[in-house]
């Protein structure tokens, strides 16, 4: 290779590795003009697009030098970086796994693979990647922070606060760590320590989105009501939340008088969300606004019989005219209360009659359950249990279940095939307002946190709340009742991932 251009590279990765990303951007050009298939130039090119922000500019070049130069580690390594900023998870599993068949002792490309395996939720494999990667430096800040992130999805509790404690250790201003070992530290229900580990994210780096963000939903599980709801407005400034539909006009939070006003009540987050925010629609009204109420298909009936002074939008229309917008999750905030009166929603009678005679007539209360929500939830490996842990209920002959849970898998449907107590109504639900009508001829519902115990409470019918150790902040903290659904009662694990004490209590309430 002429020397001419390698001395060009050689200044120019020491003005990248001072960073000087723009210097080193235009000598890295100067060396390609000069040699175009330079897989160096090209892979380290790439690499000052990735750390501005050019993810799909940088994985170009990188692709390139890796056409030209295939054994390339480090290049292989950056690509994986490049799919991980994409979304791409399974192709940058793919790429760090062929960085470390080129170099097996490579801890760039084994902490990406980790990362990439905890986003496909293999965080076992992911665990085992992270530990080699600080077993071959244990100065490795990032991969001690992405260990920890995988053992308290495994709630290996004590390692992630370990490994969290390390990279700490390694670089006090580090906001993510002291991040991610807070919400170690309210998983584990220490939630003063978990606050200052939120506050010590928050001074290390003011604007940490994530950190100020479990601050204030830590706020709302400890009844800091008003401080909590103004935070939880910060949730559009997260990369996790999938962005409301846009509309063009102002966010309305209360602040002015409704009457005559036509206002856009924005669909956000889930079915649940719903269910628990429909209590402040008839505020709305009350106020004089005329309302247009996004909403998806599986609440579409439900929500028209309920609220038909409503004009009903999928959650991605707008309607032709309005004044001012506001989403599901804000009203709270607007209103500055929880309104606990119940029922708000009710059940099609019609419908509620055809139920009750597919279910028959039966000699014994009946008790829906649900064991499982949404498997996208970010947090539902914590919030669902198995449909085994619910045997103790399925094995009481005083009791007639309802099964309430849509998507059985062929186990899940031969086990309860066994119990002739057992109607299985899920399979058979097509919309949210069968769900509500087969709801209301329950003695009571015991389900995890799930859209169907929301339905339920709104519904003002019985309910068991089963929850994990450390609770959405909807349920508070320790607390047996809620002020959102004053029919529930909360039966909380006693350790986390143990379903049986919380599910032995709810049986035998039943």
């Amino acid at each position: 290779m002429n020397k001419a251009v390698e001395s060009l590279l050689a200044r120019a990765v020491q003005a990248h590795q001072a960073g000087k990303i723009s210097a080193a951007r235009v000598q890295y050009q100067q060396v390609l003009r000069q040699a175009p298939q330079h897989p160096v130039a090209l892979n380290l090119l790439g690499v000052t697009h990735l750390q501005e922000g050019e993810t799909e500019k940088g994985l170009g070049f990188i692709d390139r030098a890796l056409s030209f130069t295939p054994r390339y580690a480090e290049a292989w390594c950056n690509r994986s970086a490049a799919l991980k900023a994409l979304g791409r998870h399974l192709d940058a599993a793919e790429a760090a796994q062929k960085a470390l068949a080129l170099n097996p002792e490579y801890p760039e490309a084994l902490n990406n693979l980790g990362a990439a395996l905890h986003e496909l939720r293999r965080y076992g494999e992911a665990a085992e990647a992270c530990r080699r990667a600080v077993a071959l430096r244990p100065g490795y800040v990032d991969a001690w922070s992405n260990l920890g992130s995988a053992c308290k999805a495994l709630r290996r509790y004590p390692e992630a606060e370990a490994a969290y404690a390390r990279a700490i250790a390694l670089q006090p201003s580090f906001a993510d760590a002291h991040h991610n070992l807070g919400a170690v530290l309210e998983e584990t229900n220490r939630h003063d320590a978990a606050l200052a580990s939120y506050e010590r994210a928050l001074a290390a780096q003011p604007g940490h989105v994530e950190a100020a963000w479990s601050r204030g939903l830590l706020f709302l599980s400890q009844g800091r009501l008003e401080e909590g709801w103004r935070i939880y407005e910060r949730r559009w400034e997260r990369k996790k939340i999938r962005p409301l539909h846009p509309s063009p006009w102002p966010l309305w939070l209360g602040e002015t008088p409704l009457e005559g006003k036509r206002l856009l009540i924005q669909y956000e987050q889930g079915f649940g969300d719903f269910f628990q925010m429909a209590r402040y629609f008839p505020q709305l009204q009350a106020r004089g606004a005329r309302c247009f109420l996004q909403v998806p298909e599986p609440l579409r009936a439900l929500a028209a019989r309920n609220f038909p002074e409503m004009e009903l939008l999928g959650p991605r229309e707008n309607p032709p005219e309005a004044d001012c917008r506001i989403p599901f999750m804000s009203l709270p905030r607007a209103f500055g209360g929880i309104p606990a009166a119940t029922p708000y929603l009710a059940a099609d009678p019609a419908k509620a009659a055809a139920w009750r005679a597919r279910l028959g007539e039966g000699d014994f209360p009946r008790v829906g359950l649900v064991w499982r929500g949404n498997p996208e939830h970010a947090n539902d490996h914590n919030r669902s249990a198995r449909l085994a842990d619910f045997l103790p209920l399925l094995a009481r002959p005083d009791v007639q279940c309802v099964v309430l849970q849509k998507d059985l898998a062929p186990e899940e449907a031969a086990l309860l095939a066994r119990y002739g107590n057992v109607a299985a109504a899920g399979p058979h639900l097509a919309d949210f307002d069968d769900t509500a009508a087969v709801i209301s001829l329950l003695d009571r519902v015991i389900s995890i946190d799930s859209a169907v115990a929301h339905l339920a409470g709104a519904l003002g019918r019985p309910l068991s709340l089963l929850l994990p150790f450390s609770a959405d902040w909807r349920w508070g903290i320790g607390r047996a009742e809620t002020p959102w659904y004053p029919a529930a009662r909360l039966f909380r694990q006693g350790a986390p991932g143990q379903w049986n004490g919380p599910v032995a209590a709810a049986a035998a309430g039943s």
